[in-house]
């Protein structure tokens, strides 16, 4: 009899979700996860070794029916189905390979689900960890986040945001990037020595060489551009006159520790404010004072940019950090604890922060920088926003747009 209650109420369920139709005036709305709920549950009432045929041939019909992950509301179910004894679900939610979870095998069958609880607007990216080996991507799950370590599976929770910013549109007006290699002192493996820096300046649509731009300075800058979509989302803002036509300046590191964090960061330091910024002023219509100048980078970059203005304050107004790595800033390890000092010294700029609630090691860094910038009299403004997201570029590329309109826009003071 179970067996036939089971049959029964998938063959209801098909029905619905096949036909449609309307009770009492009102459309009945199939909750997805619920389907699935039942679709497993009338997998494990027919007799094991019936199971494998009825999921070849019946997934086939639910792959139709559904999106992968299945989400409703604050609710996701992870899929996989195919080889393996073992499969773990790691990324963001998990701090990956510290904390993976297991996903339940549907007995007789190469069918595993996971069902877990997230905010209804968390972006999250994940791999799946088959029988110990390397992480694949989800095969049901066509939505991908590049990344500097390749894609990452990702999962959209109903209430995630559209970001339009990021699109290419062939309708409006195009900037240009041109490719610059610069000569300079950095540090490899701790030594120093003269390296070749890749730089690429973005051109505003309609580029005036009679005018003076202000300037973003990126770090990480290639990153930006080819994972962050940052030429993309300009020429969205300045089409849409949500910001002035700006330069871009998006600078490479050569070797990011000794750049962004570790002792010898002065040397880095020393050629983008004494170098590159006057190159660039030189040989491009570029404002050379504080307000016509923006920082920008992410987690180690978004450190190194607060700790350019502790060291020179009077060249800059604006900061918009992406998951900065602040621990660096309170252990002698990575040189001057700057950090313990961010309260006290001139810091006239306005600062826009962002985290991740994922990100668990940054939390507590950013709402320690956060507060000692409140704390800060010559500070001119400071925001923080967390996102239910982890460490990586989607949270980077599609919060950009609303920091640069926090900093720059017309409600920017």
């Amino acid at each position: 009899m179970r067996h036939k209650r089971g049959v029964l109420r998938n063959i209801v369920v098909w029905v619905l979700i096949s036909v449609g139709y309307f009770l009492y005036g009102e459309e009945i709305v199939i909750d997805n996860i619920a389907l699935f709920t039942e679709f497993v549950e009338g997998v494990e009432n027919l007799p094991v070794e019936e199971r494998q045929d009825f999921v070849d041939r019946e997934f086939e019909i639910l792959k139709e029916k559904l999106e992968f992950p299945v989400v409703n509301a604050y609710e996701a179910i992870f899929v996989y189905k195919g080889k393996g004894a073992k499969v773990e679900l790691m990324g963001d939610m998990t701090g990956w390979q510290a904390f993976p979870i297991s996903l339940n095998k549907v007995e007789g069958t190469n069918l595993f689900y996971l069902k877990q609880d997230y905010e209804k607007d968390a972006r999250l990216n994940y791999k799946f960890l088959v029988d110990d080996t390397t992480g694949i991507l989800d095969p049901l799950n066509p939505k991908t986040c590049e990344g500097g370590f390749g894609a990452n599976s990702e999962l959209r929770m109903p209430g995630y945001p559209e970001h339009l910013e990021v699109n290419y549109y062939e309708d409006i007006a195009h900037g240009e990037i041109i490719e610059k290699v610069v000569e300079c002192e950095a540090i490899k493996e701790g030594k120093k020595i003269i390296a070749e820096r890749q730089v690429k300046i973005y051109l505003p649509p309609n580029y005036d060489e009679t005018k003076k731009y202000r300037v973003l300075y990126f770090k990480d800058g290639s990153d930006y551009i080819k994972f962050g979509k940052t030429k993309n989302t300009l020429d969205y803002m300045i089409d849409k006159g949500e910001i002035e036509p700006v330069l871009a300046v998006f600078v490479d590191p050569i070797d990011r520790e000794n750049d962004y964090i570790l002792a010898k960061k002065d040397v880095y330091v020393n050629f983008f404010v004494n170098q590159l910024i006057p190159w660039v002023e030189e040989n491009y219509s570029a404002r050379d004072d504080a307000e016509g100048r923006a920082l920008i980078g992410p987690s180690n970059g978004g450190a190194i940019i607060t700790y350019i203005v502790y060291k020179y304050p009077e060249k800059f107004r604006y900061i918009l950090s992406h998951s900065g790595a602040f621990m660096c800033a309170y252990d002698e390890y990575f040189g001057e604890t700057y950090g313990k000092k961010i309260s006290k010294a001139p810091y006239p700029v306005r600062i826009f922060m962002v985290v991740g609630t994922y990100e668990l090691g940054l939390i507590s860094p950013n709402m320690w920088f956060y507060y000692d910038f409140k704390k800060n009299p010559s500070v001119k403004d400071v925001e923080l926003r967390k996102y239910p997201q982890g460490h990586s570029w989607g949270l980077w590329r599609d919060t950009l747009r609303e920091g640069l309109i926090w900093l720059l826009g017309e409600d920017a003071e």
